[in-house]
């Protein structure tokens, strides 16, 4: 460590090597000369420490400087600073805090370390002794033993770190590998109070454990070329030792069988074997023990070895049967080989990618001398301390990682449903939900088969079969695939068999009683299951997915409905499992590599409301995992096109996310805005999954491995350094180093991006972009807080230098009222290399708007609707800016038939909840006027809204539409806004979908609705009312009701002025829009590149009141008066228009509303009277040029 005491060039070193020093140097000057450019105080930088420094294999060289408040470190306050190989320095990453000493609240220490523990103790209910043992000098960390507590000494020393309040305190920062379960906590304790301040997790739990499709016949076996180095090939050293395991690529028992590996260690990883641990020739060690890994079985739970491990003999000849149909008891030698085969394996490969001595990696003995050793990984094979999981615990550099791999239930028993084709797929699925309606599958009875057909009823849900089919050829004699929700389960089978499938698979989603879709439960028919001969199957989402992904890919699967019984062990050991090993292993890297190996709490997840459980961040550790993991499984022969799932040899699975991961947008879809609704997926603890939110960054990493790939060529071997494979690979290792403590997505491609420049001088840079940018991370997405998964905003925008065009953009008011003028912006650049000669703008507007005369700073020559504008030679990467004017017509606008302006508090609507008797809508103020309706989001479990009168659509109008204004704080992709439509009087709804302008936003949570792929308005307008547009043209002749609908879940609201929705201004018009596009070009091409037309909705100016309307401007007859059953309306105005017609109390109450067409010519209305009371009544005919009554009476 070193300590720099004033950043005044006076630098106090402790010990280190004469090259770190001067990077260290280096680093803290860099700091002192830009600390404002990076938004701190010259107080803010002072006593600053070097954490950690050192410069890698690549000559790159990286630095990280941890903040301090009167010489105490501030937890996790972590700037990296690096050098390149020419010399270049520049920060990557600030965590720093801005005005630090404003922001600390105690300094004061009344509480002892022994009783800070003592006060861990008591917050895990444990009862300890604490007894004092040592304290190092160099370091001031003092060491402490307390045997309940924990099994390994608890060191001890001061940090700063944040309150509730956002305010820093002095504590106790310190460690607890706990003895009851294999947590590893890091704690702060306020040193003035004795409170937890804070507390992370060192162990990360990996529930791979989801029951997927089981290839229980493990006949799928994958030819592939098994990893070796030539380095090692060629090495005087090594140990000659053999093992018969497993062999990476193959990711488990399902791709290969046992291989036997003679001397497989790497040379420069691991240069004297793998059992080595004194640097010199000749192994320590003749059991699965040795420098970098002890392999072990720990089935009594306490950590350590139950002995007995395998026995290697002088010539580590490790040569041990995996028999797969005894019980992992039975199998313990070869378990414990393939553990110490795929943890040493794992430290060769990532050795040689940079995860390094020097960056921090796990082993026993540093030959190199960097780094801190003393540290490798304890592999737990068969631990006692769980089943059906695994797990991977991470302190800072020079303590031992602890893998513990458990047993998991063999689904085994009886399958129901095979996939017979692809063969990636093809397998038995073990674990399904049987219908009690239908035909059962029978033991015995022959098999029903036929290809996999998506159902479709050709509504926007059509996949959930609620409707007749429309590809019915297609579903006949096949087996109909069918999304839960919206109807029962027998309706859906009908629908199937009356289409003439011979099957049903009903797919399960996520988020149906707070599940990931990974349940399967028993299918009730409902009042049509008694109807249904075929037989009916639930599969889970992911099976479903890893179909879907392959009928999207042309590729046809085919399925069999057959009883087949297994005879198999009890239990698997997820010892065998490499994709598993690799995934647990990776998270000692990820954690090791962000913020420096000293760090190791830099990937965390939060507990927002207080309740005890975590349920927010960013950290994308899971998904690094899923990347390393699928890297090292990398075959000749692989596409990136190709479904990549994450399997489980032990679970028999296919695939344990979402999606499988490919290149193909269509088989895995992920975006940004994915990582909202998939994020606080709930397991059936209830505990948070970050699973979800890490699949993007492993979808993006395999996006920019095969886009390499393309670039560079595939070497499944890894010797080259030149492939596409290792330039991604080290990309994503680099960027991990490079990274921010608790990053965010946006500071993950930021990463990636800087070690593409240190490792590359940036040539990759534009395919970098285009990889992000395809899945929603572009030059302008926004990750918000990385502290919270729910408010990132995505793009879709590469690099702009990286498309080599000539571009325009352009910026105009999408609203505007007629005869008004609009200012037009327009941003010209050149991105092809060189200048643009006589470059050239055009803009096409449509008629009634035209250009105003002068005022563009540039020639304009006008022919018919086309402006052209002279803009001369535009340089490379120059842009130009300029503004010009249009005038609208005042003869064209938008007419209003309707408008609901709520200033009456919505008397006119109903008010509906659909649960808990909630309903919370009140006037509130307005856009405009002083009210409108206003609907809270609560923090508990909501669903209510309003309902409109009934308004006549009419057939001769060109564009009916439905414009609201509104605005929204609700909790992003779980509370939520969305609209239906009734043609029937309220009985039915249809979900509203065909916006024209500001339409919906979000994917929506299954559980707040019980809507599957859901859309809707939810998350912020940022306080400002926006216009939304429906095209009602489907309705014209219809009678409609439309209905808002709120719904909240049974947590989080926002922090607002108002968490919930407001809405104003709800009118009918028929819309006029006009459609502006702008081309730039040269004279010899003038059109080279358009951009995408913008569409100005032309305003109504109809009167908000009657005061502000000319009074008794229509010819207007009602008859017969007083009237029974029906009244008729005959009518003429003066001037061709739409109007409103409104039927109404004497009050003002609305009861109906209807449009029409007038001109001079008498027109006759007629309305039914059945369903109004006798009484006094109004009718009005209403335009923005006047208003005219009658009243009548209905006997």
């Amino acid at each position: 460590m070193k300590i720099f005491t004033s950043l005044l060039f006076s630098i106090f070193l402790s010990a280190g090597t004469m090259a770190q020093s001067q990077i260290s140097s280096k680093a803290v000057q860099h700091l002192s000369d830009s600390y404002e450019q990076i938004g701190l105080e010259a107080s803010d930088i002072e006593n600053v420490i070097v954490d950690h420094a050192y410069t890698d294999d690549k000559g790159i060289s990286f630095i990280y400087l941890v903040q301090t408040h009167e010489g105490v470190p501030v937890y996790n306050a972590i700037m990296t600073i690096a050098i390149s190989k020419k010399g270049k320095v520049m920060t990557t990453a600030n965590r720093f805090i801005h005005d630090l000493k404003s922001k600390v609240a105690s300094t004061d220490t009344n509480i002892s370390a022994v009783e800070a523990i003592q006060n861990v103790a008591k917050h895990f209910n444990i009862e300890t002794t604490v007894s004092a043992l040592r304290t190092d000098s160099k370091t001031g960390v003092s060491y402490f033993s307390a045997n309940e507590l924990s099994i390994s000494e608890i060191p001890v020393s001061f940090k700063y770190e944040a309150d509730a309040e956002g305010k820093l305190r002095k504590a106790y920062d310190l460690s607890i590998d706990m003895k009851e379960n294999a947590d590893y906590w890091s704690v702060r304790v306020d040193a003035q109070t004795g409170n937890i301040l804070s507390k992370n997790n060192w162990t990360v739990y990996c529930n791979h454990d989801h029951n997927k499709m089981s290839i229980s016949d493990h006949s799928c076996k994958t030819d592939f070329i098994q990893h070796t180095n030539a380095r090692h090939n060629s090495a005087v050293l090594g140990d000659g030792a053999s093992y018969r395991v497993y062999p990476f690529p193959a990711e488990s028992p399902l791709q290969s069988d046992p291989v036997l590996l003679v001397d497989p260690s790497d040379a420069e990883a691991s240069p004297l074997g793998w059992h080595d641990t004194d640097g010199m020739d000749g192994a320590e060690f003749t059991i699965t023990r040795g420098n970098n890994v002890h392999a072990y079985i720990d089935s009594l739970s306490n950590n350590n070895s139950v002995g007995g491990e395998p026995e290697g003999g002088e010539n580590l000849v490790f040569d041990f049967t995996h028999d797969q149909s005894n019980e992992p008891n039975k199998n313990t030698e070869a378990a414990q080989v393939n553990l110490f085969y795929a943890n040493n394996f794992l430290h060769d490969f990532t050795y040689n990618l940079g995860f390094n001595e020097v960056a921090g990696n796990f082993q026993a003995n540093n030959y190199s001398g960097e780094g801190n050793d003393s540290d490798y990984v304890r592999a737990e094979a068969i631990d006692g301390s769980g089943v059906n999981n695994a797990n991977f615990s991470t302190p800072p550099d020079g303590g031992s990682g602890r893998m513990q791999m458990y047993l998991w239930d063999n689904p085994g028993g009886a399958s129901f449903a095979s996939i017979n084709s692809p063969a990636e797929l093809a397998g038995t699925v073990t674990t399904v939900g049987e219908a009690n309606y239908g035909q059962p599958i029978a033991e015995g009875a022959a098999p029903i088969s036929g290809k996999a057909v998506l159902y479709s009823d050709g509504t926007q849900f059509g996949s959930q079969a609620c409707n007749a089919a429309t590809n019915s050829s297609e579903l006949a004699g096949n087996i109909a695939i069918i999304d839960r929700g919206s109807c029962e389960f027998g309706r859906k089978s009908l629908n199937a068999e009356e289409a003439g499938a011979i099957a049903v698979v009903i797919c399960n989603i996520f988020g149906v009683s707070g599940g990931d879709g990974e349940e399967v439960i028993t299918l009730g028919g409902g009042a049509d299951g008694g109807l249904v001969n075929i037989p009916t199957l639930m599969f889970q989402l992911s099976v479903c997915n890893n179909i879907k992904a392959s009928i999207s890919a042309g590729i046809d699967v085919d399925l069999s409905f057959v009883y087949t019984g297994f005879d198999e062990p009890n239990e698997l050991d997820g010892s065998y499992e490499n994709g598993i090993i690799a995934h647990e292993f990776s998270h000692g890297i990820s954690n090791r590599l962000t913020g420096g190996a000293n760090a190791a709490g830099c990937l965390q997840t939060f507990d927002t409301d207080a309740d005890g459980m975590v349920d927010s961040g960013e950290q994308m550790g899971e998904g690094w995992s899923d990347f390393i993991g699928m890297i090292a499984t990398i075959k000749e022969g692989d596409s990136g096109a190709d479904a990549k799932p994450i399997g489980a040899y032990v679970r028999g699975e296919s695939g344990i996310r979402r999606y499988p991961y490919s290149t193909d947008m269509e088989i895995c879809p992920l975006t940004y805005n994915d990582i909202r609704v998939g994020g606080p997926a709930v397991d059936a603890d209830d505990s948070f999954a970050p699973h979800p939110i890490g699949e993007l960054i492993a979808a993006i990493g395999w996006d920019l491995t095969w886009a390499l790939i393309d670039q560079y060529g595939l070497d499944p071997t890894w010797q080259d350094q030149t492939s596409g494979n290792y330039i991604a690979a080290r990309l994503v290792i680099d960027g991990m180093k490079l990274q921010p403590c608790q990053p965010g997505y946006v500071d993950a491609r930021d990463a990636i991006l800087f070690a593409d420049e240190l490792n590359n001088d940036g040539v990759n840079v534009c395919t970098i972009w285009e990889v992000f940018a395809r899945r929603g991370l572009g030059m302008m997405a926004d990750q918000g807080s990385s502290l919270d998964h729910r408010d990132g905003t995505e793009d879709f925008t590469a690099m702009e230098t990286c498309i080599e065009k000539l571009k325009v953009k352009r910026e105009i008011a999408e609203l505007v009222q007629p005869g008004a003028t609009l200012t037009v912006d327009v941003e010209a650049i050149n991105h092809i290399p060189g200048d643009a000669i006589a470059t050239l703008i055009t803009e096409k507007l449509q008629e009634g708007l035209s250009y105003v005369d002068g005022s563009a700073p540039f020639p304009a020559t006008v022919n018919g609707n086309i402006v052209t504008f002279d803009i001369g030679m535009l340089e490379y990467n120059q842009p130009i800016e300029f503004s010009y004017k249009v005038a609208a017509s005042v003869d064209v606008r938008s007419v209003s038939f309707n408008l609901e302006d709520l200033e009456d508090g919505g008397a006119n609507f109903e008010f509906f909840d659909l649960d808990n008797g909630f309903n919370f809508f009140f006037e509130t103020e307005g856009r405009n006027g002083t009210r409108a309706l206003g609907g809270a989001a609560p923090d508990t479990e909501v669903d209510f809204g309003i309902i409109t009168p009934a308004y006549d659509i009419p057939t001769d109008i060109e564009v009916p539409a439905l414009r609201f204004w509104h605005k929204y704080d609700l909790e992003a992709s779980s509370d939520a806004v969305f609209l239906s439509i009734s043609t029937d009087g309220g009985d039915t709804w249809e979900y509203v979908t065909d916006f024209l302008k500001n339409g919906y936003n979000d994917d929506i949570q299954y559980g707040t609705f019980a809507i599957p792929a859901l859309r809707a308005f939810s998350g912020s307008t940022n306080g400002e009312f926006i216009d939304s547009y429906v095209d009602l043209s489907a309705y014209k002749g219809e009678s409609i009701k439309i209905r808002f609908r709120l719904g909240t879940d049974d947590n989080t609201t926002v922090d607002a002025d108002f968490p919930g929705w407001i809405i104003d201004d709800i009118e009918l018009m028929d819309l006029t829009q006009y459609e502006v596009e702008t081309c730039i070009g040269t004279l010899a091409d003038p059109e080279i590149e358009c951009n995408a037309s913008t569409t100005i909705i032309v305003d109504t100016n109809l009167a908000t009141s009657t005061k502000d309307a000319k009074s008794d401007i229509y010819d207007m007859t009602l008859y017969p008066n007083p009237a029974k059953t029906k009244i008729y309306l005959d009518v003429s105005s003066p001037i061709s228009e739409i109007v409103q017609i409104k039927l109404t109390s004497i009050e003002g109450r609305v009861i109906r509303t209807s449009a029409a067409r007038l001109n001079n010519t008498i027109q006759t209305i007629g309305f039914n009277l059945v369903d109004i009371d006798r009484g006094m009544y109004l009718m009005q005919v209403q335009s923005e040029n006047g208003l005219s009554t009658r009243k009548f009476v209905k006997n």
